[in-house]
């Protein structure tokens, strides 16, 4: 924002001025006055009290010879310790006969603001998605910096940091059907635990009936189910082979932007652990990118997924089962023949396996 308001000082004062518009205090904002048309934007200036103390660095500054607006930005964060109080207290030491001080929040906050509330200089903090319209339409000297502003603004709402700005009814249904479609993704990986376990067996081992070779890894009280319920993604786990005794192998249901998905994935739940050198693992890494697998370490392990999108298998009505058997049972073999599972078991592991639950 500084970047681009320091380039043309009318660009600047319209910016304050949305700022000042959308403030909820209006006592605050009639003290301060009408901003002028043409200001200074700095970004990261250092306040300091009329004792000369550090009241540390303020996001954006607007000013000229008598006007200075101190600007917060927070996009999904809180504020910092007592930020807001020694903002107020630098207000004082500024030299300008009209001063004030506003935030822009994703969210309304709930802390951090009720210790300069009634202050005359504290114009209140605007939501991102209050102000984004306004700060839209403001225009630039130079127009390829308007088109860029534009963009940025598109980018960083797209991203989520604005907040929620589009009332989907759609997403509200979805959300409220959420039991239902839990309940039916449940029900498709406990019918898949055990085909998938003869896949995974006759893949990896010597048959179907092949014990040694792979075993599921079952939760609860004795346990009574094999489907792990895991945030947004239901999965059932498997040790490849059986004395590991810890995840190797999954098949999973998750949602990714509003999308649902299947993926059939080896797992080394060692996130902390280097891969780098392992010429075997590197050679079955290559060998699965090729057949269109991703791979990478998701902070809880290493993976190597196949990743379906709904349209291979949501929309088969009732044969919405067998057609995940058929990735699963064709991507278990393309992990088997790559030497993922070999690879991984000649491993040994120096840190805990991080299996979230």
């Amino acid at each position: 924002m500084a970047a681009v308001a320091s380039a043309d000082p009318g660009f600047a004062a319209g910016l304050a001025r949305t700022i000042v518009e959308t403030a909820p205090r209006a006592e605050a904002r009639r003290q301060l006055g009408p901003v002028p048309n043409e200001l200074r934007c700095r970004a990261e200036v250092q306040l300091f009290d009329g004792r000369g103390v550090d009241k540390g660095r303020v996001d954006l500054v607007f000013d000229d010879e008598a006007f200075c607006l101190l600007v917060e930005l927070k996009l999904g964060s809180g504020y910092g310790d007592d930020q807001l109080v020694r903002y107020r207290d630098a207000l004082a030491a500024l030299p300008f006969e009209r001063s004030a001080l506003a935030a822009i929040t994703t969210a309304t906050p709930y802390a951090g603001e009720s210790e300069i509330a009634d202050h005359p200089r504290w114009l209140g903090s605007v939501r991102w998605a209050q102000l984004h319209d306004s700060l839209l339409s403001l225009e630039h000297k130079i127009p390829l910096l308007t088109e860029g502003w534009r963009t940025c603004l598109d980018v960083v709402r797209a991203s989520g940091d604005f907040g929620p700005m589009n009332f989907d009814p759609e997403a509200v249904e979805a959300w409220a059907r959420r039991d239902e479609a839990e309940e039916t993704l449940f029900a498709f990986l406990n019918e898949l635990a055990q085909p998938t376990l003869a896949i995974l067996r006759d893949a990896t081992g010597s048959s179907p009936e092949d014990e040694a070779a792979a075993q599921l890894i079952a939760r609860g009280k004795h346990g009574a189910t094999v489907v792990h319920p895991w945030k947004n993604q239901p999965n059932v786990q498997f040790a490849v082979p059986s004395a590991l005794t810890e995840l190797r192998f999954r098949i999973q249901f998750l949602a990714a932007g509003g999308k649902p998905y299947f993926t059939v994935e080896a797992r080394y739940e060692h996130p902390k652990e280097s891969l780098a050198g392992d010429e075997a693992l590197e050679a079955a890494t290559a060998a699965l990118r090729r057949r269109h697998f991703d791979d990478g370490n998701d902070g809880y392990g290493y993976y190597w997924a196949r990743v379906i999108p709904a349209d291979d298998w949501l929309y088969e009505g009732a044969g919405a089962l067998e057609r995940l058997l058929a990735h699963v049972r064709e991507n278990t073999q393309y992990l088997a023949e790559a030497h993922i599972f070999s690879s991984l078991e000649r491993r040994t592991p120096v840190t805990p396996a991080e299996t979230p639950e």
